[in-house]
């Protein structure tokens, strides 16, 4: 069993993620930019401290911190300074335990040996399907939002003064 923790340094603004694999008392640090820091030891040290606090109070298993193996693996690395909160959700889907499930990442080398990544043409449509149609369904929503606030003012002030019942509508 694994537990996916998705931290955000509030300092740097970077996300990465921590996996807590139960049955082999390991802990993986997912960091996808590979920033060495002194916030994110103490962030990590910090969120995996309080997860096993909790877990001691609801499992009767032993999680002695000290016994636990902390890894961290050699992941593809992102090609920009901005996605890694995209990467971050998207290798936590992927991460199979020990290594990285790549079947809809396209990985390349650099000649410096560096590592990068970028989404499939598939996964990117995908992608862009799911959330650019829900952003479409919002800005719907917000519409409808609008004319529902309006006929709800027509209906408070209808026959009485607007000032006497005012009705904050949103703005689109």
């Amino acid at each position: 069993m694994q537990l996916f923790l998705p931290i955000l340094l509030a300092t740097s603004e970077h996300w990465y993620c921590v996996v807590i694999n139960l049955v082999e008392k390991r802990i993986d640090v997912l960091d996808f930019m590979k920033l060495k820091s002194d916030e994110k030891t103490s962030a990590t040290a910090d969120v995996v401290s309080a997860l096993f606090t909790i877990l001691k109070r609801t499992r009767p298993i032993d999680y002695q911190q000290n016994n636990w193996i902390i890894h961290h693996p050699s992941v593809p690395q992102q090609i920009n300074i901005f996605d890694c909160g995209f990467y971050t959700l998207r290798f936590m889907e992927h991460w199979t335990g020990g290594r990285m499930n790549t079947r809809e990442l396209e990985i390349t080398r650099s000649d410096d040996g560096l590592i990068s990544l970028s989404l499939s043409p598939l996964l990117v449509e995908n992608y862009q399907q799911r959330y650019l149609m829900s952003s479409r369904n919002e800005q719907q929503h917000q519409q409808s939002i609008a004319i529902t606030d309006k006929q709800i003012k027509t209906q408070l002030t209808c026959g009485r003064s607007s000032n006497r019942y005012p009705v904050v509508t949103s703005s689109t």
